[in-house]
């Protein structure tokens, strides 16, 4: 059986895939339980530049993170790219350490195991199973939190003491995460809260636990010669089988438009596609039901028509919407053929 990347049908801006893979990643931490609704932070470097980064604006739930949300932000913390402002510590903790350690993705969160772990006077992670054993040696401890992340100079002591090393456990605060890919970074993140768990659970049984012996956690990190899936190989495939599962999960919607985009359209007073609707159907023209508003859906169903054509898919809702939205096809009637369609397994 052969695996084929669905990334790679993708289009090929450096920049959009980062927003995308940006995104999938704030949504697979809500899957995962590794957020906080709308704090902490994940950061890229912008393909192409070094001193720029994107990041989720502050004030967005992850779990509705789109591509199209992202900003492009500095160290001096000025938006260059998008609405919306980067979050005071997100600025002061990811700009020094994309800076100082190179590295290209960076994820701090507050996530609830590796919590566990670092509030404890010795919160040190033991190499006692396997997945343990491939962090062993790559983990800086910062052992000094002093509150809030408020300055620049707290980033780039906390740069200093990471290192070479790929994740930092902050005492009684928090973890954070480097890698060169986001496929890299966070399937570090996802790993480091399994076995963070399992540690506590462990040692929750008050019973010592058992270290595996320096030559065997050599072994473990070592690559296989003859290993036919290379570490790149399954972190890619980590990420995109995740995203896959985060979609199947979600309606099979993408990063760019999740399953909390369908509900709060059905249901929230805010929704800009809502309000589009409810205005077409008191008879207004689409210029004025637009008015004052960005909806992403009358665009994309568009985009979503010509796509099924192709694909030879059948989607009579977003035809019957491309009808409403651009032949002037009446609500009412447009309503009424739908709920007069013969039943389908759709």
């Amino acid at each position: 059986m052969s695996v084929h990347s669905f990334s790679a049908k993708r289009a090929a801006d450096p920049v959009q895939e980062a927003k995308v893979q940006l995104a999938a990643a704030h949504r697979l931490a809500v899957l995962h339980e590794l957020e906080e609704g709308i704090d902490n932070h994940f950061t890229v470097t912008v393909p192409g530049s070094d001193d720029r980064y994107l990041i989720l604006p502050f004030g967005l739930h992850w779990s509705e993170a789109k591509a199209s949300d992202m900003i492009v932000f500095d160290e001096s913390g000025a938006t260059l790219e998008g609405e919306g402002v980067c979050e005071l510590s997100a600025q002061c903790i990811h700009a020094p350490i994309h800076r100082v350690t190179g590295a290209r993705v960076v994820l701090h969160t507050h996530q609830t195991w590796a919590v566990a772990l670092n509030m404890l006077q010795n919160n040190r992670l033991l190499p006692a199973n396997q997945t343990a054993a491939f962090f062993h040696g790559h983990i800086a401890y910062d052992d000094s939190y002093a509150g809030t992340a408020d300055t620049l100079e707290e980033g780039e002591r906390l740069a200093k003491l990471m290192g070479d090393k790929h994740v930092m456990f902050m005492k009684n605060h928090g973890v954070l995460v480097v890698g060169e890919t986001m496929a890299q970074a966070y399937r570090r993140l996802y790993m480091l809260e399994r076995v963070c768990r399992a540690q506590v659970l462990a040692m929750s049984s008050g019973r010592p636990l058992s270290a595996l012996p320096d030559a065997v956690i050599a072994q473990v990190q070592a690559p296989a010669p003859q290993d036919r899936h290379s570490r790149r190989e399954r972190e890619r495939l980590f990420r995109e089988n995740q995203t896959l599962h985060k979609q199947i999960r979600a309606g099979g919607q993408e990063p760019e438009a999740g399953l909390g985009d369908l509900v709060l359209t059905c249901t929230g007073a805010l929704s800009r596609n809502r309000t589009v609707g409810q205005r077409l159907g008191q008879g207004r023209s689409l210029a004025e039901a637009c008015a004052g508003l960005h909806p992403e859906g009358v665009k994309t169903t568009l985009a979503a028509c010509a796509l099924a054509e192709l694909s030879g898919v059948e989607m009579p809702i977003a035809r019957a919407m491309k009808a409403v939205l651009y032949e002037a096809k009446p609500v009412r009637e447009t309503v009424d053929e739908l709920m007069s369609r013969s039943l389908k397994r759709e």
